[in-house]
């Protein structure tokens, strides 16, 4: 899982900064603007973590709901359906004014940055719908082998939702939807 492109704009990719990432979805381009104190990091390796468990179906944290946003979904739909994802740094501001610059540019660039906060149930939704749409897509590959080196994620996704339909663990899954598909 990685962005399409990466543009760090001439600026300290180390340093606190604000990014854009700017996702191709079912219904048009999606923006997310976001801050990090830690800088690329976040968006480069904690987003694509998130997005992970995601797949798996979330960790087993009271929290969880609350540290996930819209873009992250957003995300696995991009990465399970091979669609453009752009990470673009936009400034290096001071860290005491990071989030403020965030909401500026936020608006400036036309994008969101809302939190799913006390709706689970919409994420999972979301999430089900994904992984359910990534088997579709496996059961029409030649082969298993040929789905999971085209997309790994997508391969684990639709693992995980004929688990979940099968009433299956997820090694048996893996299994059974391979015979399926030779």
């Amino acid at each position: 899982m990685d962005y399409t492109t990466i543009d760090l704009n001439g600026l300290d990719p180390e340093a606190p900064l604000v990014f854009l990432i700017d996702i191709d979805c079912d219904h048009g381009p999606w923006r997310y603007v976001g801050a990090s104190a830690l800088g690329i990091r976040l968006p480069k390796v904690g987003f694509p973590w998130i997005v992970q468990k995601l797949v798996e179906g979330g960790i087993s944290d009271p929290f969880w709901s609350e540290r996930c946003e819209w873009v992250h979904v957003k995300m696995l739909e991009a990465w399970v359906f091979d669609r453009a994802l752009r990470l673009k740094l936009l400034e290096n501001p001071p860290r005491e004014i990071l989030a403020e610059r965030r909401k500026i540019l936020a608006r400036q660039h036309g994008a969101g940055f809302e939190r799913l906060v006390g709706d689970t149930g919409a994420l999972e939704q979301s999430v089900a719908e994904l992984r359910l749409r990534a088997l579709a897509l496996v059961r029409g590959a030649s082969s298993a082998g040929v789905a999971c080196m085209e997309n790994p994620l997508r391969w684990r996704a639709a693992v995980i939702e004929y688990a979940r339909a099968q009433g299956l663990g997820a090694e048996a899954a893996e299994a059974a939807l391979e015979v399926e598909l030779s």
